[in-house]
């Protein structure tokens, strides 16, 4: 029981000797409390002076804080002290950079009216400005006094040199204040006067807020300067401005840019505009341009006249889905089976158009027949053309009737006939002359050309001097001459060829059955034994006289 106490009371004073050891290692660690020897700015009539530790600001004069305030807002207090002492001091921040190794700097103010002292001691920085005019009036704030008349003239001069108009406007609209170019524009109105009176002239005295009671002071607002026409080169500065104005105390201030650029490129396109409205008027073709908003932005007369919408509705801009329902409720659009999915046509057709693919035809119920095409538009805009082409639509229907009956009356002949253009290309052939030859037309293994008929013929028919006539007989004016001849077919059919050349160099051929005897037809390859034979033979090919065109009857 007693080596237990002896035990525990160990326990005990080893843990108050731990606990000891501790404390004393807190202790030791504990940075030591910093001895600053300057005493804290409390008293106004002191020197201008800082205490900064790094670039906070610990400590300031009263007048040091006055000092402070000059510099901008945004600023943390080092950079608004550098900000204020800079015009003095040009190059303080460098010589600041390494105080911590110099411990003391002394700076000279440009004036050399002013002098700073910086020192550094156990990571403060104390920062002292003296005014060496011993002047008792300017002891205390001579430094912040010029701090701010260095602004004011900053200013001054900043306002002056600005490239546009600035003024400012009491309760009653009368000018208290402007800059050198507002002056200026003032004095050029009246040359003969070297003064101002005062208030200042206003050069707008129509400017609508002065007109409109309630104007809001956030909308811009276009002035114009009227100019007397005897101020020589002073007419061709800017005589249109944008004036924009935010409240003060005691009135306004106004800026009035310079907008004569503006003026001109909205006065340009106002003319660009009436020119292409002047041409669109006569163009037969209707036109609608949608913004990219989809409402209507322009529409030229023919769209009235061929849509049969009212210019009223037209002119409040009505959407791209509103016009469309309106052309299918005027029967000026073909009427859609499904309503749901002629409104999918409709995006559809959107879609395209603002990909310049949209080519449709409308054939409406009266009969008359439109081209729409979508053309895309700078902007996201979309243009719609709708052209009446009933009548492009008669012709071409006419012209197809036309040929179907000139093909069926070819085809209605006995005679197989083939048709071969000025290059010699198969143009025309009739249902006798596929049978004849067996071709099938409209297929690949047609012949196309003279060249590829004249070999079928020579396959399907037995040699004859009259396929070289043909071949070389192509156009010459005494080829111009009708000519026929006779053939004998392989399976022993005769035919009757007969070679007319038409209008445009083209040429037809045409075959016949006829019976023929063995005299009159060529031998099939003359020898040179047979020769007084083949002199005997009479030519096959004869002449055959043209047929007189039937005279015209008024």
């Amino acid at each position: 029981m007693q080596n237990f106490d002896v035990v525990m009371a160990l326990l005990v004073v080893g843990s108050a000797v731990a606990c000891a050891c501790a404390g004393l290692l807190i202790l030791v660690r504990m940075p030591a409390p910093r001895r600053i020897s300057w005493t804290p700015f409390e008293r106004s009539g002191e020197a201008i002076a800082f205490l900064f530790e790094d670039e906070e600001l610990v400590d300031a004069t009263p007048e040091a804080k006055r000092l402070m305030s000059l510099g901008p807002e945004q600023m943390d207090e080092w950079q608004r002290l550098m900000a204020a002492l800079s015009p003095r001091f040009p190059d303080l921040g460098a010589q600041l950079s390494d105080l911590g190794q110099r411990l003391r700097v002394e700076l000279p103010s440009t004036s050399g009216e002013h002098r700073l002292t910086a020192e550094w001691r156990a990571g403060l920085t104390r920062i002292q400005l003296d005014d060496l005019t011993h002047d008792g009036s300017r002891a205390h704030d001579g430094i912040a006094l010029d701090a701010l008349n260095d602004e004011l003239a900053d200013l001054r001069a900043t306002v002056d040199s600005a490239p546009l108009l600035v003024w400012k406007e009491d309760q009653a609209g009368a000018v208290r204040w402007a800059n050198s170019a507002y002056i200026e524009r003032a004095l050029a109105r009246d040359p003969d006067s070297e003064t101002l009176s005062w208030p200042l002239p206003q050069l707008f005295p129509d400017a609508p807020w002065r007109q409109e009671e309630g104007t809001s002071p956030d909308d811009p607002v276009r002035l114009t300067l009227d100019c007397p026409s005897d101020l020589g080169p002073l007419t061709v500065r800017d005589t249109h401005f944008t004036a924009f104005r935010t409240r003060a105390q005691d009135g306004q201030m106004v800026f009035a840019l310079p907008a004569d650029a503006l003026e001109r490129a909205q006065a340009s396109r106002r003319e660009f505009i009436q020119t292409l409205t002047k041409t669109f008027a006569h163009l037969p073709i209707g036109l609608a341009v949608f913004d990219r908003n989809r409402r209507l932005a322009m529409f030229n007369p023919a769209l009235t006249d061929l849509t049969e919408l009212q210019p009223l509705f037209l002119s409040r801009r009505p959407t791209l889905f509103d016009f469309l329902d309106q052309l299918r409720e005027a029967r000026r659009m073909p009427e859609p089976k499904d309503y749901r999915d002629w409104r999918r046509k409709i995006s559809d057709l959107e879609h395209a158009s603002s990909n310049g693919t949209h080519i449709e035809t409308w054939a409406l119920p009266d009969g008359q027949t439109f081209r729409v095409t979508g053309r895309p538009h700078p902007d996201g805009a979309i243009a719609f053309l709708i052209e009446d082409i009933t009548s492009e639509i008669s012709l071409s229907r006419r012209f197809r009737s036309e040929l179907e009956l000139g093909q069926a009356v070819v085809d209605s002949l006995d005679e197989a006939i083939a048709v071969f253009s000025a290059s010699r290309d198969l143009i025309l052939s009739n249902a006798s002359y596929d049978a004849l030859w067996g071709t099938i037309p409209d297929t690949l293994m047609a012949p196309r050309t003279l060249a590829e008929a004249s070999d079928q013929w020579r396959e399907a028919a037995q040699p004859s001097p009259l396929w070289d006539r043909l071949m070389t007989r192509t156009g010459t004016p005494e080829d111009r001459v009708p000519w026929s001849g006779l053939l004998r077919r392989n399976d022993g059919r005769g035919l009757h060829v007969r070679v007319v050349p038409l209008a445009g160099n083209a040429l037809l051929v045409g075959f016949s059955n006829q019976p023929v005897s063995k005299a009159t037809l060529a031998p099939e390859v003359p020898s040179p034994q047979d020769s007084d034979v083949a002199d005997r033979l009479p030519d096959t090919a004869e002449a055959v006289p043209p047929v007189p065109k039937p005279a015209r009857h008024g």
